[in-house]
């Protein structure tokens, strides 16, 4: 089938700059707006189209290793610095590029003058780590989405003096596009996302269903990456789904798309600081209402992707009850299809039985006591249930 990247990396990049906006404290759209000044530049350079495709991933997903980095160094900025690079390359190696890109990420921070943090200098930075080295320069320190234009000269002026941080081609080709008012217009913060769908590269691979689950799976330790108390949640109820869906005798391709589904059912959860994740005690109701955005995101961000219809709605459905007690859409049993039903007995089998900063894991039989009570009261799928907790106890699968 023909799989569209560039909506994939749309998808993606939304659910990544909820992480930057909690580490880094940037704007919203981060990533999007460093892919566009990336394009630009590339465009002034005339750089090759397969060049300006891999540039426009990378640019999007040059953060990408900012959670499990986060966790290495507990937040602490001056080693996110390093580590968020490290990370981020060891994921883009699985990652489906145009053609190899080593080290495009990990030294994306590093400057032309070789005081960057890996001491790499001039050329021996690849040009696609030059490039978004300067965009993701420009974005930081300067509030591009509502700069004001008598501040234009004083972005120009200030890579003027630090040229000797960037490459000088790569500066050259910045100023020459920066006298024109579509520039600054296209960062605004309602513009950006839809002027990056216009000029973005179309990216098509010819790709299977097995071919998608490699860039699930990067995803998937990316989000599972956010917290200490949801590491490996993900993998969990992906196994889970993969016995359940072999118990069950579905056909290949339901297996496939449930398994990716697994592995992304928690994209949106990249929202939630850390703060809220970790809290020790209750989450208070404002706490508890952003927690159940998390569904919310994961859906508006898989919806992007076409051809992912079923496994968008499996996915963000992980929180509905029978009932219409769930989130984010309060759906019925009439409405809930068996596959969405089993994702949510897996999910909260799952989370029963990992650590919480509020609790130890509980065992199988206290999670098994807690599902059917739940299934007894109308919330969950009865036979799931019971299938579920069985198959559990039989794999000895936690």
């Amino acid at each position: 089938m023909n799989f569209d990247m560039s909506k994939c990396l749309e998808a993606f990049s939304l659910a990544l700059d909820f992480v930057e906006i909690d580490y880094f404290k940037v704007n919203m759209n981060h990533s999007r707006r460093v892919a566009y000044i990336s394009l630009s530049i590339a465009k002034a350079m005339s750089l090759s189209e397969n060049n300006q495709k891999d540039l426009y991933a990378l640019s999007l997903l040059h953060d990408n290793g900012l959670s499990l980095s986060g966790i290495k160094s507990k937040g602490k900025m001056f080693e996110l610095m390093p580590g968020h690079c490290m990370e981020g390359e060891k994921n883009i190696s699985y990652f489906p590029l145009i053609k190899p890109r080593k080290n495009v990420i990990k030294y994306h921070h590093e400057y032309y003058n070789g005081s960057g943090h890996f001491g790499i200098s001039g050329d021996d930075i690849p040009l696609l780590s030059q490039i978004i080295c300067l965009a993701d320069y420009l974005d930081v320190y300067f509030n591009l989405p509502r700069l004001d234009f008598k501040k234009r000269d004083e972005v120009k002026q200030t890579i003027k003096e630090k040229k000797q941080l960037f490459s000088p081609g790569v500066v050259d080709a910045f100023m020459s596009f920066t006298h024109k008012e579509r520039f600054w217009a296209d960062l605004l913060f309602y513009n950006v996302t839809e002027v990056l769908n216009r000029i973005a590269p179309r990216i098509i691979y010819e790709y299977s269903w097995e071919d998608i689950i490699p860039i699930s799976e990067t995803f998937m330790r990316i989000i599972d990456s956010k917290s200490r108390f949801t590491y490996r949640h993900s993998k969990g109820i992906t196994e889970k789904i993969d016995v359940m869906s072999g118990f069950y005798g579905f056909n290949t391709e339901k297996k496939l798309k449930l398994h990716i589904a697994a592995n992304l059912h928690d994209l949106g959860k990249l929202y939630i600081p850390n703060s809220i994740l970790e809290k020790p005690d209750k989450l208070d109701s404002f706490e508890f209402s952003e927690v159940k955005k998390h569904t919310y995101f994961t859906k508006l961000a898989l919806d992007k992707i076409p051809g992912f219809e079923d496994i968008s709605g499996w996915a963000a459905n992980h929180h509905e009850k029978l009932n219409g007690k769930g989130y984010p859409e309060s759906l019925t049993a009439e409405e809930l299809d068996f596959e969405s039903r089993l994702m949510g007995v897996i999910d909260i089998y799952q989370a029963l039985t990992e650590e919480r900063p509020y609790r130890k894991g509980l065992t199988h039989g206290e999670a098994a006591k807690i599902l059917h009570s739940m299934a007894n009261g109308g919330f969950i799928d009865k036979q799931i249930t019971k299938d579920v907790v069985n198959k559990c106890n039989l794999c000895g699968i936690k």
